[in-house]
């Protein structure tokens, strides 16, 4: 009966699945797992892998019984790990698994990606599920996702803190030699939002003064100073009086820290009740599309200098 026991608490803990090799550390027979499965009591769904009759069948067993099915070397990755990570939604997502490269995926029901470089680190219970660390499952993403898609899935990553753009960086080198998939779409991704250490905010003075060159817009000054309740804000540039004409360039700062962000909505805030206009752009925005970036703020230009003077305030 202990034995018993001990199985259900371990299928309870896996969707209703068990190994075989559970069944022999639970004392049994040999060829218990075969004889109970052939009377009807289990269901073999993977090599070694069988379900408790009458457990559901669920997205997230089918998952956990690839991992089992695979050995210890092994997690739910690419499209699979980002689901179980909260990045995207479950729907219509593959099973989908990485094991390392000696390992025989044969009969196992899912994509399975084999790998050089998994090593334990690499891996993360999700859920009692073994998963590719978040740093590594957005990089594999570009495996099987566009570029813009995981851009999409990095910013989300960042903005719940669940990785850092050095963090993305150091993993980047350590497995970029190994020409492993992946890493080319996110070299691209982060170089052309140049997230935090790729841009400083002298090439953005000199790439909006470029900007403004080009297109015939009067110079902004940067790091214009506006007090603010006895303090001082910084602005990334400005067109001060009478224009009140600030522009923001996200990109060249941590602007996906939780205060960052609050701070910003309260900067903005505080500005806009003294009568400044705000701008912002993004360091792709400026490097991509400089003529729609030029074009807005020669409209802002025309609109402030059009606009009736707002009287001064004092917060």
């Amino acid at each position: 009966m202990q034995r018993l026991d001990h199985l259900a608490a371990s299928a309870r803990a896996q969707s209703g699945l068990l190994t075989n090799t559970q069944f022999e550390a639970a004392g049994m027979q040999p060829g218990a797992a075969k004889y109970r499965t052939r009377v009807g009591g289990l269901e073999r769904v993977a090599p070694g892998v069988r379900r408790v009759g009458g457990a559901p069948i669920t997205w997230r067993q089918q998952l956990e019984a690839a991992c089992l099915a695979t050995g210890p070397l092994s997690a739910a990755s690419h499209r699979s790990a980002l689901a179980l990570w909260g990045l995207i939604t479950w729907e219509d997502v593959p099973v989908e698994i990485t094991v390392v490269y000696e390992r025989d995926p044969d009969g196992c029901d899912a994509v399975v990606h084999r790998s050089k470089d998994l090593l334990p680190q690499d891996i993360e219970l999700v859920d009692g599920i073994p998963c590719t660390s978040v740093v590594r499952t957005l990089v594999d993403a570009g495996a099987v996702l566009q570029d813009r898609t995981v851009e999409r899935l990095l910013e989300r990553a960042l903005v719940r803190q669940l990785v850092t753009v050095a963090g993305v960086r150091d993993f980047m080198e350590r497995v970029a030699a190994r020409g492993r998939r992946g890493v080319g779409v996110m070299r691209r991704v982060l170089e052309a939002r140049a997230y935090g250490e790729s841009a400083s905010q002298s090439e953005a003075e000199e790439l909006l003064a470029r900007i403004c060159r080009e297109h015939g817009l009067p110079p902004a000054v940067p790091q214009y100073r506006v007090e603010v309740d006895g303090g001082l804000r910084f602005l990334d540039f400005a067109y001060p009086q009478p224009l009140l004409l600030a522009i923001e360039v996200d990109g060249f700062g941590p602007h996906t820290q939780r205060h960052v962000f609050e701070d910003d909505r309260v900067r903005r805030d505080e500005l806009t009740l003294l009568g400044w206009m705000l701008l912002h752009f993004t360091w792709r925005q400026m490097t991509k599309r400089a003529w729609w970036v030029a074009r807005t703020i020669g409209r802002a230009i025309d609109l402030r200098t059009s606009a009736p003077p707002l009287p001064p305030a004092v917060l």
